[in-house]
């Protein structure tokens, strides 16, 4: 039995000036959601956490610029970025990430 969430997305139809706002830091990723959804689906697949940060859209700028940074600008090479996001992941909640591996 599939529970509704705590804290339902945000779909595009409800979209305010806002949130679009937010979304500028990636365009490519309003982008992707704009593209692929379809009015009375439950979802729409991968995008439920970005949808989800829109509820408080000043808050998800500013989260998205720093993915946007950290992903795109970085110097650091790929491998070390991904040991530094799991150094962080099993210090801040080691039965999280931990019970993955």
């Amino acid at each position: 039995m599939a529970e509704s969430p705590r804290i339902s997305p945000i779909y595009p139809p409800d979209w305010d000036a806002d949130v679009y706002d937010a979304l500028s830091v990636i365009p490519h990723a309003r982008d992707n959601v704009l593209a692929t959804f379809k009015p009375g689906t439950p979802g729409i697949l991968g995008t439920n956490l970005l949808c989800t940060q829109l509820r408080h859209p000043a808050l998800a700028k500013a989260f998205l610029a720093f993915n946007a940074h950290h992903f795109y600008a970085s110097t650091l090479e790929a491998r070390v970025r991904e040991i530094l996001i799991l150094r962080i992941g099993c210090c801040c909640a080691p039965s999280t990430n931990t019970s993955r591996m």
